[in-house]
């Protein structure tokens, strides 16, 4: 009887410090959710890529037919800002530019510092986004533009210490 009291609190105890994970919720813009949706529409409409890409003054222009989707709108998803690392780390302002959110940065640590969403008819149509990632040893800065339906604008530089400043530009319009 000793035996199976004991066994009962120690099963209750070690079941109370094991809490199941919460999730959090959050007020932010899901650009992940978002851009699953657009990624299912661009694939529904079989759409591929025009993508323009300058590096170090060189163009390349290619036609992508059967784009991965998630690789080519990996720098977005990398800019999420409703993951349980950022909750309260942005502030929110739907007032200064009418049909627009703009969320921006109170910690210098996260590395979107302003993501603003304008919105048509209570539907994303254009998110921007300011990204920067820095420490003694590198600089990374990064302007990106996401025009629902119509393609995106990928604005960066990179500079390592001791070393130049690489400019970038990529250039996307969904061809359908």
């Amino acid at each position: 009887m000793k035996n199976i009291l004991l066994s009962l609190f120690l099963a209750l105890v070690l079941n109370s410090c094991s809490t199941p994970p919460s999730k959090v919720s959050s007020e932010y813009f899901s650009i992940n959710g978002f851009l699953s949706a657009e990624e299912n529409l661009l694939k529904k409409e079989k759409a591929w890529l025009l993508k323009e890409v300058t590096y170090e003054g060189k163009k390349e222009v290619q036609s992508i037919h059967h784009p991965d989707w998630e690789q080519e709108l990996k720098p977005f998803l990398e800019s999420a800002i409703d993951k349980p690392s950022t909750v309260n780390a942005y502030s929110i302002d739907s007032i200064t530019e009418p049909g627009t959110v703009i969320y921006l940065a109170k910690e210098k640590k996260v590395p979107v510092k302003r993501m603003a969403i304008s919105y048509t008819d209570n539907q994303p149509q254009t998110i921007h986004i300011e990204f920067e990632k820095s420490n003694s040893w590198f600089l990374h800065k990064q302007n990106l533009t996401y025009t629902s339906g119509k393609g995106f604008q990928i604005d960066g530089e990179q500079k390592m210490a001791l070393g130049k400043t690489t400019k970038y530009s990529i250039s996307c319009r969904f061809m359908k």
